[in-house]
């Protein structure tokens, strides 16, 4: 299965005026028949996994609705499924970036495998990735 990165997080760090020294986010990891998505977006992107997953299903032209309470956001197509959650925290000064935590609505995705997939990315690069559990 073809793993793809979609950064959201880019998109709102282009709005501030300066990069702070640790930032914060959330991610997903979606798949479908043939393809695995890891998806990050900053903390002030999201409250909820489940709105990372809206935006992306959104921007794919792909039906879902949110559960009575608004923190799930379920796929409406067979061939789509959240495979877990979890947050993110890089230190920009010692290019420290660390994976940990779940997803309430989703669960926790599979660490390792997020960080192997980070390692291949050039966009981290110089980064040193580690899971805590």
């Amino acid at each position: 299965m073809i793993s793809k990165f979609i950064n959201y997080y880019s998109e709102y760090s282009n709005t501030l005026s300066s990069k702070p020294v640790k930032q914060y986010g959330k991610f997903v990891v979606l798949i479908n028949k043939d393809y695995r998505y890891l998806i990050f977006a900053a903390i002030e992107q999201a409250e909820f996994h489940a709105n990372i997953v809206e935006r992306y299903m959104n921007s794919q032209n792909l039906n879902g609705k949110y559960n009575k309470n608004k923190d799930m956001y379920n796929i409406q197509e067979s061939d789509w499924q959240v495979q877990g959650g979890g947050h993110w925290e890089y230190q920009s000064e010692t290019h420290v970036l660390t994976l940990f935590g779940k997803s309430l609505a989703y669960g926790q995705a599979e660490l390792e495998w997020v960080a192997t997939q980070l390692q291949e990315i050039e966009a981290f690069d110089e980064a040193r990735i580690s899971c805590r559990h």
